[in-house]
């Protein structure tokens, strides 16, 4: 069993770190970063937030989504001044990726 979490993390890592921020909605890769950032949430360190931060500028909502989910569980005040630059750079975001970016911001990390 702890074999399997550190290839499993490493992979992840590896896949997070690799895979491009623009990523081909019609095909697997979403779901294969979606993913790859859930395993960060159960395997991951604040190390790792830097992984995440990344896909905050994904074009894809959902991973986008779960970035800001795997940032709050990592490090989340890390994340706010990245999810601000996109917030105030990106004027034709998705408006889900917008309204989570926003909430995410808004919140803060008080609760951490």
């Amino acid at each position: 069993s702890p074999l399997q979490d550190g290839w499993l993390l490493e992979d992840s890592q590896r896949l997070l770190a690799e895979t491009p921020v623009q990523l081909d909605l019609a095909s697997h890769q979403p779901a294969l970063v979606e993913t790859a950032l859930m395993i960060l949430v159960s395997l991951g360190t604040s190390v790792d937030g830097g992984l995440a931060i990344r896909h905050l500028a994904s074009n894809s909502p959902g991973v986008v989504g779960q970035s800001l989910a795997t940032i709050d569980a990592l490090d989340c005040s890390a994340g706010l001044d990245p999810a601000r630059a996109i917030i105030r750079r990106s004027a034709d975001l998705h408006l889900q990726t917008r309204q989570s970016l926003e909430e995410f911001v808004s919140r803060g990390c008080d609760a951490h």
